[in-house]
């Protein structure tokens, strides 16, 4: 649906928000889903009522707060490192459960005597980052905070130093206008069609002859 038509259904069960916008949805997702952000200004509505109204152009509608908080950083799921995925990978490949070098699915610790996987306990489990007793996807993760930590910084850098450029402004004072010979300009100012280069050469073999041995 359009943002237009939005609009108006909205109007219909008097939402009058100040902005919308369309958000993108994952390609797996149900191509019958839409999701919108809904703009408000401040004490003009309240969540509580909002989710009052079940249905919105015959559609059935949910509403809830819009967070954007930070994503949490891509993790390899060979290596188990971050910023990276498991198919652009080439490191060895380690446990997620016991840290050592095979893959998550090749655990000996985690397979019974009939190949069914079966749960670690806590004293058993090994992080492939940190070492601690916990998984690699732990959330906690000491070398998880760091990462975080390193890329917010380098992000906050990069702003701070984008934010400082000062654009470029070429003065014609500062770049001389090349001559040719004749005291021509042989690089014609924007909009002005200068002499080809066929002919450049033809005049300056008209003008220096070479003379046969």
């Amino acid at each position: 649906m359009k943002i237009s038509d939005v609009v108006v259904a909205l109007k219909e069960v008097e939402v009058t928000p100040s902005k919308i916008l369309k958000m993108t949805l994952k390609k797996h997702q149900n191509e019958d889903h839409a999701l919108y952000v809904l703009y408000f200004h401040k004490e003009n509505v309240q969540l509580n009522n909002l989710r009052k109204i079940k249905a919105v152009f015959h559609c059935i509608v949910q509403w809830n707060y819009y967070s954007n908080k930070t994503k949490a950083p891509a993790q390899c799921r060979n290596c188990q490192w971050f910023g990276h995925g498991s198919s652009t990978c080439f490191r060895q490949p380690k446990c997620v459960k016991c840290g050592n070098s095979h893959k998550t699915s090749d655990c000996p610790l985690t397979a019974d005597r009939e190949g069914r996987n079966v749960r670690l306990p806590d004293d058993q489990l090994k992080c492939a980052n940190c070492d601690q007793h916990h998984t690699a996807y732990f959330k906690d993760c000491v070398k998880r905070k760091e990462y975080i930590e390193a890329r917010n910084l380098q992000l906050h850098q990069h702003k701070s130093q984008r934010s400082r450029l000062v654009p470029f402004q070429m003065q014609n004072s500062a770049f001389p206008q090349l001559r040719g010979s004749g005291g021509r300009p042989a690089i014609e100012s924007p909009g002005h069609r200068g002499p080809s280069f066929s002919s450049v050469l033809q005049r300056e073999y008209q003008e220096s002859p070479v003379s046969p041995p």
